[in-house]
């Protein structure tokens, strides 16, 4: 399975990784980055694996992953992952 990160998706793993450098060591911004790479993994290979979330409008699925949770859609074979939100976001108020 494809899988392509939208500019939300991307904006989102830069904030991510410049508020862990800036938090943590770097050994443990890596960590958490690499971890979050292994949910995308996991989405590629199980894509069925996430929660539906039919409130938030087209078909959306997420996986959590640690303190964030990972939204993406998949469609025609292919996986895009849309953002990735943090509980305190706000973003779970509608889920």
């Amino acid at each position: 399975m494809r899988l392509e990160l939208s500019r939300q998706a991307e904006n989102d793993l830069a904030d991510i990784r410049d508020y862990s450098v800036e938090q943590f060591e770097l050994a443990r911004a890596i960590g958490y980055l690499d971890a979050i790479e292994q949910g995308f993994r996991r989405i590629m290979i199980y894509p069925e694996i996430g929660i539906v979330h039919d409130t938030i409008g087209s078909p959306v699925k997420s996986l959590a992953c640690h303190r964030h949770r990972i939204f993406y859609a998949v469609e025609d074979g292919q996986c895009s992952l849309r953002s990735l939100a943090a509980p305190a976001s706000g973003f779970f108020a509608s889920s």
